[in-house]
């Protein structure tokens, strides 16, 4: 009997612009060189090569950046439908900028037809989320789950308390034992969250965004490639040893932990 490959979240980015600039974002959206939208032919190949790898997901996300951007966003979610043995419940995150359009809330139903939950999170970021109430209403009018989470205002107010600054992407000189401390308190560890860019499987969100970056911090196999040559047995031992030690990127990480500083969330910078 083979060992089992599980994970709660699998994070899937299919865009790295975005219509804000969020200093803390942590995707590292300003601070990308060329973003760009992830080839569609790419992401659905990333799809087939992905799913099957695991023996129990809890949801999938579709991430960017901010996906409702992506041109082929409405074909890519309904692509999602073939994957339903696999994921019981997939969602889109998305920052309140953008209006769903009715292709792409009927492929959110053609989805929720198998069988499937689907559930939009729409971030409210106050002032810059500035079609919240259109989203919200659209989404209502076709009867798609939605859950909205509010980033902005008091402190005390803000979902998850606001945001955690992840670092900047230089090393943070931390001792190994306090390397070791900060990762068993890390909330991507223990909740288990992978993290998808560019055909690439990350076992974290600071591991993804900077190695997305150009950052090469990662240690081999601690990264798995799904266009590589190694087999699928290979890449699955790769994912059970995700969360059994630190990665490369924790010697650039500050800490995301439970009880980590929060700052105000959305902060913007000037658009280059």
């Amino acid at each position: 009997m083979r060992n089992i490959v599980e994970t709660n979240v699998i994070g899937l980015y299919i865009t790295s612009k975005c219509t804000l600039n969020c200093e803390l974002c942590a995707s590292g959206i300003p601070y990308y060189k060329d973003a760009h939208h992830m080839d569609k032919e790419k992401v659905l190949q990333s799809f087939e090569r992905l799913f099957h790898l695991y023996d129990k997901v809890g949801h999938a996300d579709l991430l960017g950046g901010e996906p409702l951007m992506h041109p082929d966003i409405e074909e890519i979610t309904e692509a999602l439908f073939d994957y339903r043995e696999f994921i019981p419940e997939f969602r889109i995150i998305t920052n309140g900028t953008i209006v769903p359009s009715d292709k792409l809330c009927e492929s959110i139903h053609k989805v929720m037809s198998g069988g499937t939950r689907f559930l939009v999170l729409l971030d409210n970021y106050g002032k810059c989320s500035v079609n919240i109430d259109k989203a919200k209403e659209k989404l209502d009018y076709y009867k798609i789950p939605v859950r909205v989470d509010k980033y902005y205002g008091d402190m005390n107010d803000q979902y998850s308390g606001g945001w955690v600054k992840y670092g900047d992407y230089t090393p943070n000189h931390k001792s190994e034992s306090e390397i070791l401390e900060q990762w068993k308190n890390c909330i991507c560890r223990n909740l288990n969250y992978h993290e998808v860019w560019e055909g690439k499987i990350y076992p974290c969100a600071y591991s993804y965004a900077i190695s997305a970056l150009g950052h090469d911090v990662m240690n081999d196999g601690e990264v798995v490639d799904l266009f590589d040559s190694s087999t699928d047995e290979e890449r699955r031992n790769i994912l059970k040893r995700f969360n059994l030690r630190p990665n490369g990127a924790c010697n650039y990480c500050y800490s995301l932990s439970e009880t980590a500083k929060r700052y105000p969330a959305a902060i913007q910078l000037p658009k280059k």
